[in-house]
């Protein structure tokens, strides 16, 4: 029904990765590096997103690439900047491609740790889901704080957008995702997205609306 009330503790949500930058399109590795998104990139996400979904709340990443995006598939709305949802921070990797890093002893150290090592001047994978994790958990707070209904969205819409990184993305789901995952499961290409439904707990997907 058009404006029926929503169980703020249970919203439908959609988490969105960036669309393409130079490095992505390289397959660079790319955490602070505040490149904006490409041609190709922005051309691909009007593609891929020719009408705005109904969101009532608007997070992203401070990160260009996610803002630039933001502004793509959401024009002219307000989004709220959430420090805490940048990507993993790559220190000594970042701007490196895999091949370029073959055989370096620090590459393949944190290789056989699975990804859950010390990036070496970065961020530990367990302190990056914990930031990602605390920052999406102080956010459904806020929506509960101002749990004001979008009209124009009705019952279809989705009440929130996180725009971020893949990394978030798979930080979040590793951690809150159902059905459970590890972190490398939930990888999406640039422009990628998944629509979920928050049940208080667990990030459950859903089929797009």
């Amino acid at each position: 029904m058009r404006g029926a009330k929503r169980d703020i503790g249970n919203f439908d949500l959609l988490l969105i990765r960036h669309g393409m930058t130079a490095w992505n399109a390289e397959k660079r590795y790319i955490g602070k590096a505040d490149l904006p998104l490409t041609e190709a990139g922005i051309a691909r996400l009007k593609a891929k997103w020719p009408q705005s979904p109904c969101c009532r709340y608007l997070y992203a990443s401070p990160a260009l690439r996610c803002l630039q995006t933001a502004e793509v598939i959401f024009p002219g709305r307000t989004v709220s900047i959430v420090p805490g949802f940048r990507e993993l921070a790559f220190g000594y990797f970042e701007g490196k491609t895999a091949a370029e890093m073959a055989g370096d002893p620090l590459y393949e150290e944190w290789l056989d740790s699975g990804g859950s090592g010390q990036i070496p001047g970065g961020e530990s994978m367990s302190d990056f889901v914990e930031r990602c994790t605390g920052s999406f958990r102080n956010r459904v707070i806020e929506i509960e704080r101002n749990q004001r209904e979008n009209e124009s969205c009705g019952s279809e819409g989705y009440l929130a957008a996180l725009i971020v990184h893949g990394g978030t993305i798979m930080a979040l789901m590793s951690a809150l995702g159902y059905p459970p995952r590890s972190f490398f499961d939930t990888m999406l290409e640039c422009g990628g997205f998944l629509a979920c439904r928050w049940d208080g707990v667990q990030l459950c997907e859903i089929e797009p609306k």
